[in-house]
């Protein structure tokens, strides 16, 4: 065999070992991709999107074949351990995807339960806060239009108008701020020590909000003398505690550090003037809201319960007794009020309380579920939950039916939240 004859055939014999002739059958085909649930919990889904119905929950470490995808795989169709399918979300905090997805068909779903997707919201924008001192953004509440709006600040609340968003500041500047809805003119209203939650007044000409008022603001040390060299009745809180005696009296001597135990206390401030009054409140006074239908009315979360303050009178009261009720919202017409109720496991659910009646309603319950916020037209409630894996901003329909994201999958794509529990106010929708 000539040498250009012996070319061709080493060519021939390497391309049919590539193609597998000589390893006992073809190539091998291309391994479908794999989804490894990588958040603790995730649940399984009979459709591509919140919507649909939950039908088992996958747990961290639990692995996947992929077999479709939905149109931006934003969702993935996998092969349940029975050979069944199911949907989970894609979402990179959730699950790492092993292979490549383009090797998924897009799967076209039936349609969801009735009203089930992220339907169009009743108006309005939403401000949110990503973080206790992070971002502020605006985001209209069909999704459209999302602008930062300021960074390094907390709790936004949008006026009665729709025109400002109130929030604070903490730190070297301190205080009350507003900022038009625009981004335009962001000027502070007022200094305040490390202030919270402002909350609107009905006419839009006044704010009241909670600050540290009063209190133990820096790691104090104390002593005490006993007869006993026994540890007397210490504060509970109380520690790095020493004792020595004292000879002349015989007497011991007991001295311990305190942490620091600010109060947190409203302030109400008239815009128009500048003026401030320190009203009537508890030791610790946190989310205040304003009644829109009753304007001499505020709410907040007191030291036992939730606590209404009559600013005519200048005295409180419980509105409801023995409750773990935080973060309190108005409905727009007032007849009825959204809080984020603390269970006994640490998690969060939303109630809405009539305010006529005193009649509850348990709406949302599914993961932890926070800082509940109204549409302007009241038919609808926006809030943070975490049910699917991380924060995410929920909404429903006032009656609790139909909760689904608020926004289409990808919309808040590079955002995440961080909920420290410490009575922030994440959301505010307005006009």
């Amino acid at each position: 065999m000539k040498f250009y004859q012996w070319s061709i055939f080493i060519v021939l014999l390497t391309l049919l070992l590539a193609a597998g002739v000589f390893a006992g059958g073809p190539a091998l085909a291309q391994q479908p991709p794999q989804a490894e649930v990588i958040t603790a919990a995730l649940n399984m889904r009979t459709g591509p999107g919140t919507g649909f119905d939950v039908v088992s929950v996958a747990m961290q470490g639990d692995k996947f074949e992929v077999t479709g995808a939905n149109t931006d795989q934003s969702w993935l169709q996998i092969k349940r351990t029975d050979g069944s399918a199911a949907w989970i979300s894609g979402w990179k905090d959730y699950v790492q995807v092993t292979g490549s997805l383009a090797a998924a068909p897009v799967v076209q779903p039936g349609a969801a339960p009735a009203g089930s997707p992220a339907a169009t919201p009743g108006g309005g924008k939403l401000a949110f806060m990503t973080a206790s001192g992070g971002d502020i953004y605006l985001i209209n509440a069909d999704g459209s239009n999302l602008r930062r709006l300021v960074a390094g600040a907390l709790d936004p609340a949008i006026s009665p108008d729709g025109q400002q968003v109130a929030f604070t500041r903490w730190g070297l500047t301190e205080g009350v701020y507003l900022i038009n809805a625009d981004g335009s003119n962001e000027r502070q209203v007022h200094p305040a020590k490390t202030p919270k939650s402002p909350a609107w007044s009905p006419d839009g000409n006044a704010l009241v909000f909670n600050m540290q008022r009063g209190g133990r603001i820096d790691v104090t040390r104390e002593c005490k003398t006993s007869d006993s060299k026994d540890d007397p009745d210490l504060p509970p809180n109380a520690y790095d505690v020493s004792r020595s005696t004292i000879i002349k009296d015989k007497k011991y001597e007991f001295c311990y550090s305190l942490p620091p135990q600010p109060w947190w206390q409203l302030r109400k401030l008239d815009l128009a003037t500048g003026q401030f009054v320190d009203v009537n409140s508890d030791t610790n006074s946190f989310g205040p809201a304003w009644d829109p239908r009753e304007s001499w009315r505020v709410v907040y979360s007191g030291d036992v319960s939730m606590v209404q303050l009559d600013l005519n009178r200048n005295e409180k009261f419980l509105l409801f007794d023995g409750t773990a009720d935080r973060t309190p919202a108005f409905s727009p017409d007032g007849t009825k009020l959204a809080v984020a109720n603390k269970l006994p496991d640490g998690q969060y659910a939303i109630h809405v309380i009539n305010m006529d009646t005193a009649e509850r309603t348990v709406l949302a319950t599914q993961g932890s579920n926070v800082s509940p916020t109204w549409s302007p037209d009241g038919a609808q409630i926006a809030f943070l939950s975490n049910r699917d894996g991380a924060w995410a901003i929920y909404m429903m329909n006032a009656d609790g039916s139909n909760q689904r994201p608020m926004f289409a999958p990808g919309a808040l794509s590079d955002i995440q939240f961080s909920v420290n529990g410490v009575d922030e106010r994440m959301l505010s929708w307005g006009k």
